[in-house]
């Protein structure tokens, strides 16, 4: 069991990883323009902490 809810974490640490690397190469991020990935909200709660 534990190693299951292990391997469930590490995927979603891989797909949080995904996005925020993403989302580091973003243009729009570097330029200020939040309300361009107003998509992401509620997709990823860790994101809007």
């Amino acid at each position: 069991m534990a190693r299951q809810v292990s391997l469930v974490i590490e995927a979603e640490l891989v797909n949080l990883q995904t996005i925020l690397d993403g989302l580091s190469k973003s243009a729009t991020l570097a330029n200020g323009n939040l309300k361009a990935h107003d998509i992401l909200h509620g997709a990823a709660p860790i994101l809007a902490i």
